[in-house]
């Protein structure tokens, strides 16, 4: 590459002059540049390591250092040298997320990542990647790195901490990366103490291309509740890991299997009747929710019980819920606090019902169901932050008898990016 190379060496473009030089770039050239590019990244945290003050890690020490240090700062020199790791972090994820096979051959960058597996590069970048066969390389080859450093000498794997992992965290979260791959990472892990995989763990069990298998076992091993609550809300998950997980006491991983659109119907119904109110939210948020489990959440019947407003809205907007439970709702002479509200925060609520409350609210008289509620502030604020209440009807309260309601009028219409003055 010759003088190209020098001039790469000798610069840190940002990311929209890094993209200019390798749209400019053959094959050859653009590997040369990646590889030039991690050289000088690598150069400039050795230097970032090695000759400066205590607080910047290492040997001498340097005046302007110490006088920060008490106050928690870094010197001039450090932070420069900060900035240009940062924009060459970017420019480099630029390459990787841009580059692939469309600038380099399959094999050229296999073989960079070898490179990328030993430089300071973050889990972005592998994670960027979406060629299965580089992803299937890079993985078995960090997977044979781990278990040859297990093998070696106890505690060689600590030698894998920082860079290595990061980027081997990356590998476990793209859901490019190969089902076979990511096995064979995850039975490498099984020897190291967690709190230095933990992360990586975490992003496998979120992964959907993680096997199923393979997330039964998560789903059996004491790992923490973050790693078995991802567990939880993967998609893959098996129906005896579902199991599983229902026996858990924890509110996070419960609420995740709410949430996961392959629940079991009769795991949601199981799962209300905790009555905690972020798993019944989970469950009311779940597209897969039967339509008999959301009207229970609406109306508030058992086995949910009482559930708060916003709970009941989720249930309401959800496409499975059935809209003749609203109708039956809005025709009530009796209608609870919780479903009225729900049912005046709701865009599934027809327009003429909002405009009907609106002008109750304004003069307030006793009247049945909804509309009892019409001299009720916290009931008018609900009222205006439904996106769909007409804005020309929003001014109307913005003079309002109760403060708290004309501040509400005058806060929505700023958030609509509407000036009062179009109203007057």
């Amino acid at each position: 590459m010759g003088a190209a190379d020098n001039l790469f060496k000798s610069m840190f473009p940002d990311a929209a002059t890094f993209s200019m030089m390798l749209d400019m770039a053959d094959d050859d050239t653009a590997l040369e540049m990646a590889r030039a590019f991690l050289s000088a990244t690598y150069a400039d945290e050795e230097t970032l390591h090695n000759g400066l003050c205590p607080w910047c890690f290492l040997y001498s020490s340097c005046p302007e250092c110490r006088r920060r240090w008490p106050l928690g700062q870094f010197c001039p020199y450090y932070t420069s040298i900060k900035e240009r790791l940062s924009v060459s972090a970017s420019s480099a994820l630029v390459w990787v997320s841009r580059g692939g096979t469309a600038l380099i051959s399959q094999q050229a960058l296999i073989e960079l990542g070898r490179t990328l597996f030993q430089e300071p590069l973050r889990d972005e970048y592998a994670s960027a990647v979406s060629d299965p066969d580089v992803l299937r390389a890079w993985t078995f080859e960090a997977a044979e790195e781990i278990r040859g450093g297990i093998a070696g000498y106890p505690y060689k794997w600590r030698q894998l901490s920082g860079r290595k992992l990061e980027f081997i965290a990356g590998l476990a979260r793209n859901e490019h990366t190969p089902p076979d791959a990511l096995e064979a990472l995850f039975k490498s892990l099984g020897k190291i103490p967690f709190k230095f995989t933990g992360h990586i763990l975490f992003r496998m069990a979120e992964n959907p291309s993680t096997p199923a298998h393979i997330l039964e076992q998560m789903a059996f091993l004491n790992y923490p509740v973050g790693v078995r609550a991802a567990v939880a809300g993967n998609p893959n998950i098996t129906p005896t890991a579902i199991r599983r997980l229902l026996q858990s006491p924890s509110l996070h991983i419960r609420a995740a299997l709410a949430a996961n659109p392959v629940a079991p119907r009769e795991t949601l119904w199981h799962l209300v009747q905790s009555r905690q109110a972020d798993v019944v939210g989970a469950v009311a948020g779940n597209p897969s929710a039967p339509p008999d489990l959301l009207a229970a959440i609406f109306e508030g019947k058992p086995p949910v019980g009482y559930a708060p407003a916003k709970v009941r809205r989720r249930a309401l907007e959800n496409p499975s819920f059935p809209m003749e439970k609203l109708d039956e709702a809005l025709r009530r002479h009796l209608v609870d606090r919780p479903t009225a509200e729900a049912v005046l925060t709701s865009t599934r609520t027809p327009v003429e019902k909002l405009v009907e409350f609106a002008e109750a609210a304004l003069a307030p008289s006793p009247r049945p169901g909804l509309l009892l509620y019409a001299a009720d502030a916290k009931m008018v604020k609900a009222l205006l932050s439904n996106p769909n209440f007409p804005e020309e009807h929003i001014y109307s309260f913005v003079f309002h008898t109760s403060e708290e309601v004309r501040k509400a009028a005058l806060e929505e219409l700023k958030q609509r990016g509407i000036g009062v003055a179009k109203g007057r």
